[in-house]
């Protein structure tokens, strides 16, 4: 079982896995730690606008992180990055 942690950082939208088939733009938190892909719980994992409404804000947020995603299953937001 992963363990929930809380991560505050600035969320961005930038390229991911460029040159893969997997390369496309996502919602990024970057934060002290590195920077995490965004995954909502239970959200779609490409094209979530309650993620891509958080672009250009600093959140708090609680979740798992695994594989370099973040999945956020709360957050609050700061202000403006």
């Amino acid at each position: 079982m992963s363990k929930t942690v809380r991560l505050e950082g600035h969320v961005t939208r930038k390229r991911v896995n460029p040159g893969s088939k997997s390369d496309h733009l996502a919602v990024v938190l970057v934060c002290a730690t590195g920077e995490f892909t965004l995954r909502r719980q239970g959200g779609a994992p490409f094209g979530d606008t309650a993620l891509d409404a958080l672009v250009g804000k600093r959140v708090r947020a609680s979740g798992v992180v695994s594989a370099g995603q973040f999945i956020v299953s709360q957050h609050e937001v700061l202000g403006d990055a």
